[in-house]
């Protein structure tokens, strides 16, 4: 997407921009040649415009990532509100609705003593007025509450666009540990917490 390349550039195209245009501006201004320096320096310009755009314009996908951070920190603190201000009204988890995942999370993270949560890798696909979001990541618990201190689990985020936010429409548990998607939907999520 070419707003990826204007709003999120990539760090290495920064560097042959900045980096390579300051090289050719310096290179040629030494052996005076004028208007290859200039040429040299108005690439450099490029580089430093995309490194500007690049941190002051938030992309959907940064948008969304931010917003996954502020959710995971919500289930940490046992926070309901933040929790249930980024859920879509009709959000979903295997059988539970918006009013159980707010309710469940507290609960769970109560339950087994959830401390911490770690992400480990994100992988984000946008169509249109959709991202859908597949995060790694590692929750560490009260080593009283569980048999683990820390558990390994991948998940799948889908998110609407919702005027001018992201909301979170459906949750699955891709693998919690060494459980899959279906025992994990029929032992946790397939009755009211």
């Amino acid at each position: 997407m070419l707003s990826d390349y204007l709003f999120d550039t990539p760090w290495w195209l920064l560097v042959v921009l900045i980096g390579g245009g300051a090289a050719v501006w310096w290179i040629l201004q030494l052996r005076r040649q004028r208007l290859g320096a200039r040429v040299g320096l108005a690439v450099a310009a490029v580089g430093v415009g995309l490194l500007l755009s690049s941190y002051f314009v938030k992309t959907d996908k940064e948008k969304v990532v931010a917003d996954t951070r502020r959710l995971l920190t919500a289930v940490e603190t046992r926070d309901s509100k933040t929790l249930e201000s980024l859920l879509h009204p009709a959000a979903s988890l295997a059988g539970w609705r918006k009013q159980d995942i707010v309710y469940g999370a507290k609960i769970y993270a109560d339950q087994y003593g959830v401390q911490s949560i770690a992400i480990r890798s994100i992988e984000l696909e946008q169509n249109s007025d959709m991202i859908t979001e597949t995060l790694s990541i590692i929750s560490h618990h009260d080593a009283n509450k569980t048999m683990y201190s820390m558990f390994p689990s991948t998940w799948q985020f889908d998110w609407l666009k919702d005027g001018d936010k992201w909301v979170l429409k459906n949750i699955s548990v891709l693998k919690f540990a060494n459980i899959e998607q279906n025992q994990m939907n029929q032992q946790y999520f397939s009755r009211r917490p």
